[in-house]
This record gives structure tokens, sequence and C-alpha cells, in this order.
């Protein structure tokens, strides 16, 4: 097992070789790669640029925050963020199960990009913009915009506290709820 706590580099940092990893109060001033042969949680965590994370297993986010791009893997496990993660850039998540980021508090300044997962649930404070593919989407803009950039899923539900917006086509086998003060179609659904 690998522990890391209350650590800050100006560098690059990477954790890696444990069964489980778990870094709690990490500071990176550059890139962030954690990979775990079995588990991993990352809490209180800064990154100053770009963060790599797999789990073979499941996969914790809580309070973490990325200036730019965040890669996030749990190849055969669950996927959550119980405490607000924030990313400046793209988000690329995926999971063998479940994806559950249902903090009220979460932020994701670009492209929110789903590869894979089963049930997936994505909570943001602001705009969110999504796109991918899941056995289900429920996607919420609580206070924003919510943009579906074509999605693939099973079922889809969308709740946006503004507007709606899907501009590339929506492939669904059971259905949508889509729920805004305002809808833009631009697409099929």
């Amino acid at each position: 097992d690998t522990t890391v706590s209350a650590l800050s580099a100006g560098r690059d940092v990477t954790l890696g070789a444990g069964h489980n990893v778990t870094a709690d109060q990490l500071a990176a001033g550059r890139d962030l790669a954690v990979s775990a042969t079995n588990m991993a949680a990352l809490s209180a965590v800064k990154v100053g640029n770009n963060a790599t994370v797999t789990a073979q297993g499941d996969l914790s986010l809580s309070v973490v925050a990325v200036t730019n791009n965040l890669v996030a893997t749990a190849t055969t496990g669950d996927l959550t963020g119980p405490g607000a993660v924030q990313v400046g850039g793209q988000t690329s998540l995926a999971a063998g199960n479940d994806i559950t980021l249902l903090d009220p508090n979460h932020q994701f300044g670009g492209l929110v990009t789903i590869r894979t997962g089963q049930d997936v649930a994505v909570n943001a404070s602001g705009d969110l913009a999504l796109t991918g593919s899941s056995g289900t989407l429920t996607a919420t803009g609580s206070v924003g915009n919510v943009t579906l950039a074509g999605y693939t899923a099973n079922e889809l539900t969308a709740t946006a506290g503004n507007r709606l917006l899907v501009n590339q086509a929506l492939n669904l086998d059971s259905g949508a709820t889509l729920t805004a003060d305002m809808i833009s179609l631009n697409a099929p659904v």
C-alpha cells in the first residue's frame, strides 16, 4: 500500500506500484499521475496542470482541484466524488461499474467525456457539458446550463437550472427526461 499525506511538490508527482493508493493533502505543481492495482482515494488534492488517476478497483475523488485536464479511471470498480471536484479543462471519466459525482459543488470548465460506465450521475454547480456513453445518465447543472454533445445510453435524465442544449444526436434505448427553463434541441433526441 502507498499512503501520502501533507506533501507539496513544485514539480510532477507520480504515485504507483501500490495495491491501494491513498493521498491526502497533496499538492503537485505540475502533473499528477496515480496508479493503483486495487483502489485509490484522493482527498484535498491540488494539481497545477494535468492529473491522470487510474485504479483497477474503486476510485474516490474528494475535494480535488485540477487546473487543466483530468483523466480518471476505475477499471473494474466505481468512480465516486463525495467532495467537490473542480477541473479547469477537459474531464475524461471511465468506470467498470458506476460513476457517481453528486456533490453539488463540482465544477467542470470543459467538456466531460464519459468513456464507460453503467449508471452515471454527474452534478455541477455551474455549466456542465457532457458527451460519451453509459448504461444510464443523470446530469444536473443546478444553476447553470447543461449541454449534451452527443450521448449513447439506455436512459437519460438531464436537468439544468437555466438552459439545456442538445447539440449532437442522442442515441437512447428507453428515452429521455429533459428539464430546464429553456430547452434547445439542435440535434435528434
